[in-house]
């Protein structure tokens, strides 16, 4: 266990010591959601504001108990859809950054009043399902988990068509940004968090990166053909294998 997470100011609460990005804590925000609905709990969430912004929905409700109950990767699932007896409050410790919730969760904001309120928080839903354009997401510190990152995105830019490209990056000035953005005339969005994710889930085709940022832009991709590179390591569970998304593995050659 991690004791870290284990103190008042985490129960009923998304990290507020954690540095993670917004991805991460989206992950333990909608565990937090579903235990706090199923029991009515008073919750915080650390990225509550940019959530709600992206038009998800994170329930807060009244109550809360002397006891808790810790939530980790290994047991989180088994809580997702009961009440928790006896009531408690609960502690939430891990990542909960698995296949099957990843599935989950795409199937749950596929819901309609799910989806609906996000697309109408889009503040560019007039370019749903209007435009032939690219974005490309690189996370440089993740992309270090693919064999070849250049071949990656060279690979996916050159076979499929679009009109406008996109790209946002960390680190704008990588060689590796600078070759794709002069290579395909890439086009840098200098949007904050939450208007870069919303931006690009309006894109025709998205070419992520590794990481939970990224995987969140594929996510709400409603409309999107998604591609994603495949890791030169083995994942315990991959959140990235996703219906209908595509994996690219760049040749040698």
């Amino acid at each position: 266990m991690d004791f870290r997470f284990n103190n008042l100011k985490n129960i009923n609460t998304t990290r507020y010591i954690d540095d993670s990005n917004i991805g991460n804590h989206f992950f333990y925000s909608m565990v937090l959601h579903h235990l706090s609905e199923q029991n009515n709990l008073l919750s915080t969430y650390k990225n509550y504001n940019d959530l709600t912004d992206l038009g998800i929905k994170l329930f807060v409700g009244s109550r809360v108990y002397t006891k808790g109950v810790l939530i980790t990767d290994d047991n989180f699932f088994n809580f997702l859809f009961t009440q928790i007896q006896p009531n408690k409050n609960i502690i939430l410790c891990g990542y909960f950054q698995t296949n099957e919730f990843a599935l989950y969760l795409h199937e749950y904001f596929r819901e309609d009043i799910q989806q609906t309120g996000i697309i109408q928080n889009n503040i560019f839903k007039y370019r749903y399902k209007s435009n032939n354009d690219a974005f490309v997401h690189i996370k440089l510190t993740d992309m270090m988990l693919v064999h070849d990152p250049y071949k990656y995105y060279d690979l996916v830019l050159s076979t499929i068509k679009f009109e406008n490209g996109y790209i946002s990056c960390d680190n704008i000035n990588n060689p590796l940004c600078q070759q794709l953005m002069n290579k395909y005339n890439l086009k840098h969005i200098k949007y904050n968090m939450v208007e870069t994710i919303m931006f690009a889930t309006t894109c025709n085709s998205v070419i992520l990166s590794k990481g939970t940022f990224s995987w969140l832009i594929g996510m709400l991709s409603f409309y999107s053909t998604v591609y994603f590179p495949k890791s030169t390591k083995i994942c315990k569970s991959n959140i990235f294998d996703i219906p209908g998304w595509n994996e690219i593995t760049p040749t040698d050659s």
